[in-house]
């Protein structure tokens, strides 16, 4: 503060959030008359101008014009610094305060008991069953009538066709153009193939794609790369791409992603070039500081994600694909990070070096190419400036693709210090179910009749998952669980409610429309070009989908009951996965062939 802000972060500040809602004014990823609605709300409700905060563009030009003023350092001063109204806070670990907590419990409940008589110990079981009755009782007819809803004929089969056109990049690599109105803003993917590249390389091909951006440059450092982004661009991000087509081919790529508005691209492809040549990996100290970030992250995403986690960790034991998906973002990747934490408090000297080997691999025009997502009179622009950008790359031939293969098939658990569980199986169903309408709407109805019921409602968790994807992954997972055994015996009972299911015209209408509606989500004109490019990796046409929706609108009842000896067998392929509360992994540990702690 006593020294200034430096106005180019300001700038920077300013054109990151003048980009990100220029972009949501034309993104239909999320309900914008809602959000505008919300916004509104926030000053209207309070007898202010509802419009105020939507006018952003004059208030950002505003906040502009007071950045050498002072105005900001001052508001730092005044809101921040010199503010008495503070509170400080510090969280400390105790080891076993878990194992405490719960015995405490124990002891709080048989003191309860004992000072009861037998009538009231005799009301509580009353109640008990009384409840159990209550969540066993279906609505009645009459409530759910008053339920506004669709019917069969509200629905389409119309599938939105995301054009792409392919053509030639370098020799034998292609430039995809899926042409959108994105209102002046160019969204470039670089997608280097990566199928050559042994199994075990997936795990540092993670860490790598973290580290491009975030990481300082020859002509940069971390902060300032980061401000160049924030000023020039709307956001560059590395990530990993697996895609695989109905025929079980797998295309895996290493993806570097940008957007910039059609006045800064040339920017964005100059930070580009240097992120991808000029990376400064020696740089073992900032290293550090981003992997204990990953790890810090994994380990707070873990109350929000590990429904996903112990599908994802499951579905790798059976699935190729999915055990590369793994290495690069799940358990694997949790535990490298790991592994290269430890590995950066000695000698990192090896570990730079591998990651400059692996990005000097990488960066080969054979490996790359590209998806623009834009309007039709910048593609030969954006196409010829990044073949001059990228023309100096090695052209070495790429080796031959490797085969790879799911990982080890056995049923693991995972100690993490809470009090509940994330219950997950994995099978690959490919040759057993098949990809329809009807079992999308079978889908369905698992998902908010019988998991809602019997994971939420009785089991007490507060979700569950159900996944059985075109590729074969098929799992199942609940979601902050006080249960282990009898999660998975609900799992292990779904054929005998498949098999049973008896539902009326009404309900079967609601779940075909529950199906239909992620088949009708608006996409942003970013994620319609993605879209574009996964339909033509995966093999799956927009005939494919037509034909999907087809199906779905003609399945009636008896359809679904023919799945349940499919989904039987499917569930005598599967692994089990579970992510939790030491205790009851301990008292369960015979279901297990590896128990691990995560952290």
């Amino acid at each position: 503060v006593e020294n200034g802000i430096d106005p180019e972060l300001i700038e920077a500040a300013l054109n990151k959030i003048t980009f990100q809602t220029k972009e949501a004014a034309i993104s239909e990823d999320n309900p914008r008359g809602v959000l505008y609605a919300i916004t509104a709300l926030s000053t209207w409700l309070y007898g202010e101008d509802p419009y105020v905060n939507l006018e952003f563009s004059k208030y950002l030009d505003q906040l502009a014009k007071l950045a050498d003023t002072g105005y900001f350092e001052k508001l730092i001063e005044d809101k921040l610094l010199n503010n008495p109204l503070r509170i400080e806070i510090s969280l400390k670990a105790e080891p076993g305060k878990n194992d405490e907590n719960e015995a405490a419990v124990l002891r709080e409940l048989q003191e309860f008991k004992s000072n009861l008589d037998t009538e009231e110990i005799n009301a509580l079981v009353k109640n008990t069953k009384d409840l159990i009755k209550r969540q066993d009782a279906p609505d009645k007819p009459e409530d759910l009538a008053k339920i506004p809803t669709l019917t069969r004929d509200d629905l389409t089969t119309d599938v939105p066709d995301y054009p792409l056109e392919e053509t030639s990049f370098y020799d034998g690599t292609s430039f995809y153009h899926a042409e959108q109105f994105t209102a002046g803003i160019d969204y470039l993917g670089l997608y280097f193939d990566i199928s050559d590249f042994e199994a075990k390389e997936y795990e540092a091909l993670g860490l790598l794609s973290n580290l491009l951006s975030n990481l300082g440059t020859k002509n940069y450092d971390a902060a300032k790369l980061q401000t160049e982004i924030d000023t020039h661009t709307g956001g560059i991000y590395g990530t990993i791409s697996i895609f695989e087509n109905q025929e079980g081919k797998i295309q895996p790529y290493f993806v570097l992603k940008g957007k910039a508005l059609e006045s800064s691209f040339d920017h964005l492809v100059e930070l580009l070039k240097e992120i991808m040549t000029a990376t400064d990996f020696t740089d073992t100290v900032e290293i550090s500081k981003i992997t204990q970030r990953l790890i810090s992250g994994f380990e707070g995403a873990i109350n929000s994600r590990s429904h996903i986690l112990v599908a994802n960790r499951a579905l790798s034991q059976v699935r190729p694909a999915t055990k590369l998906s793994e290495l690069t973002s799940g358990i694997d990747q949790f535990n490298h990070l790991k592994t290269v934490r430890e590995e950066l408090k000695g000698d990192a000297t090896d570990l730079s070096l591998k990651l400059t080997q692996l990005l000097h691999r990488l960066l080969n025009k054979n490996r790359l190419n590209v998806l623009y997502t834009g309007e039709q009179g910048r593609v030969a622009t954006v196409k010829e400036t990044l073949r001059e950008a990228f023309f100096e790359l090695s052209d070495e031939p790429l080796g031959e693709a490797i085969v790879y293969q799911p990982g080890i098939k056995q049923n693991e658990a995972y100690i993490t210090a809470q009090d509940v569980n994330y219950v997950g199986v994995g099978a690959d169903a490919k040759n057993i179910l098949a990809f329809t309408g009807a079992s999308n709407v079978l889908a369905t109805a698992i998902r908010y009749d019988y998991l809602w019921n019997h994971i939420r409602v009785k089991g007490g968790a507060y979700g569950s998952l159900y996944t059985h994807r075109r590729n074969g992954n098929f799992a199942l997972g609940s979601y902050r669980d006080p249960n282990l055994r009898a999660t998975l015996e609900v799992y292990r009972n779904l054929p005998e409610y498949v098999l049973n299911l008896s539902l009326t015209k009404e309900e079967l209408n609601k779940y075909i429309i529950g199906t239909m509606s992620p088949l009708e989500q608006p996409k942003s004109a970013e994620s319609k070009g993605i879209a574009a490019l996964s339909r033509l990796k995966n093999g799956v046409s927009r005939e494919d989908l037509v034909k999907l929706k087809e199906e779905i609108l003609a399945t009636e009842v008896e359809d679904l009951a023919t799945l349940a000896e499919d989904i039987q067998k499917v569930l005598e392929e599967d692994t089990v996965v579970v992510i939790g509360n030491k205790a009851q992994i301990d008292a369960e540990e015979s279901l297990f062939d590896e128990i691990f702690t995560l952290y």
